[in-house]
């Protein structure tokens, strides 16, 4: 029995300072878990999944200076092997071309995000090597790139860049060569529509390029919404739905989110319609409503299982990432699906959201460095941490949502008994009485009798 009081009081302690959300029909529950920090920390780095797990390049350090190392991580071993670019990407953009290799363009010059750079690098993953690639037709920072059907890479990026064209990188010759004017924004998404047509899109505005002019697109659905700009090293593969449509974030007049679609009609051309107004709040564990923001760089479509995941920020710990899950019966009846929020089970002290994020082909969610701090100067204050993100929809007695139904369960319950929280979460109501008491460790203990 002073064992068992033991262990109890010793998961209390570890568990202090977790915090959980009610886990009803609407809500899961992201669980983190801490991997070996990287090397050097970082941000605005780009990111891919490797074989042994994923590999970072580039981006910039503490003080705003830009790194010249890449590393990559090694899912057995937990551990972390740097490596040395060719050259600086900082801002930059990427895209995995057909032979399996990352191409890494242009970014910043210098320390402290200013000028750009027209470098560009191959990374095979397969010989864990780099090599330098051609220049860019004008120098970039922070593009945005896509494949058309033909396999053609197109991009466009124009922070400290005087060129507001479309560029085209052609995979059979290697090389780099303008599409067609365009516009001044510095942070689009680029995706490739039908054929060799290719749509970008920035706040208000539509931009078709097609066989070598652009032309702006009429949208009245874009006077009443803004689409939020794609930070970081975001991959617009990750935007698109199995019908080569894409899907952005956008808030209306009133600042309200909502996921929009962008599609090529056959008949008509390029057309947005509007899937779903995106809830705004979701409840914790003392029933009152906390607001978060959704973090509109990172989308990440699942086709096979139908689902749309977006990045949030929780409001007051904007250290914590969420996830909005929208699941969806097909892709020609996309506005008859249905929401849930997944929020952190428990408290980082690191922002996160700043860094580079991946979702791996098993589901899980990675993401790497960041800011240490939200103040003006966070991109002065790189951090090196790695964490690993499951999404849960919990089971009955999982009150900590590890997937499983243990000691460390009962040790939750008394956590939250502790606290004082009422209320009739599943998570932690386990017998569903509408009390947190000693019922509910005494119905965990059933659960785990009978397993």
């Amino acid at each position: 029995m002073k064992k068992i009081l033991f262990t109890f009081t010793f998961l209390l302690a570890t568990l202090t300072g977790a915090f959980s959300y009610t886990n009803d029909e609407t809500q899961g529950r992201l669980v983190i878990k801490q991997l070996a920090d990287m090397n050097t920390p970082r941000i605005s780095h780009q990111i891919m999944e490797t074989e042994d797990g994923i590999a970072v390049f580039g981006g910039h350090t503490t003080g705003f200076a830009m790194t010249m190392t890449a590393e990559r991580y090694n899912r057995e071993t937990n551990s972390w092997t740097q490596m040395t670019m060719p050259n600086y990407h900082d801002y930059s953009g990427s895209i995995i071309l057909d032979d399996g290799q990352l191409l890494i363009m242009g970014g910043m010059s210098s320390n402290s995000g200013v000028g750009a750079s027209n470098k560009c690098d191959y990374y095979d993953p397969k010989t864990n090597s780099f090599t330098t690639a051609a220049n860019l037709t004008v120098p970039r920072s922070m593009m945005k790139a896509d494949r058309t059907e033909s396999g053609k890479i197109y991009f466009m990026g124009c922070w400290y860049n005087s060129s507001y064209s479309v560029e085209c990188y052609d995979q059979e010759t290697k090389t780099f060569s303008k599409a067609a004017d365009g516009f001044s924004a510095f942070m689009p998404f680029v995706f490739a529509m039908r054929g060799e047509r290719v749509v970008v899109a920035y706040e208000k505005r539509l931009f078709l390029v097609e066989n070598g002019t652009g032309t702006d697109v009429e949208c009245d659905l874009l006077k009443e919404y803004t689409i939020l700009k794609p930070w970081h090293e975001v991959q617009m593969k990750d935007y698109k739905l199995a019908d080569g449509s894409a899907v952005v974030v956008a808030r209306n007049n009133n600042q309200e989110p909502a996921l929009l679609r962008i599609y090529d009609d056959a008949t008509k051309g390029i057309q947005v319609e509007k899937i779903v107004d995106l809830p705004m709040t979701l409840p914790n564990n003392a029933d009152t409503s906390l607001a978060y923001e959704i973090e509109a760089t990172r989308i990440f479509c699942d086709n096979a299982a139908k689902k749309v995941y977006m990045m949030i920020r929780v409001d007051g710990d904007p250290c914590s990432p969420g996830i909005v899950e929208y699941a969806y019966a097909s892709t020609d009846k996309l506005t008859g699906g249905s929401t849930t929020v997944y929020a952190p089970d428990k408290r980082l002290d690191l922002y996160v959201i700043d860094g580079a994020w991946l979702r791996l082909a098993d589901g899980t969610f990675i993401s790497t460095g960041g800011n240490t701090s939200n103040d003006s100067r966070a991109n002065f204050n790189a951090h090196a941490a790695t964490y690993a993100y499951t999404l849960t929809k919990g089971q009955k007695g999982d009150a900590n949502g590890d997937g499983s139904v243990d000691v460390a369960d009962i040790a939750t319950i008394i956590t939250i008994m502790a606290s004082g929280a009422e209320g009739d979460s599943k998570a932690f109501d386990v017998n569903g009485d509408g009390v947190i008491d000693v019922a509910d460790i005494a119905a965990i203990i059933t659960i785990m009798a009978g397993q």
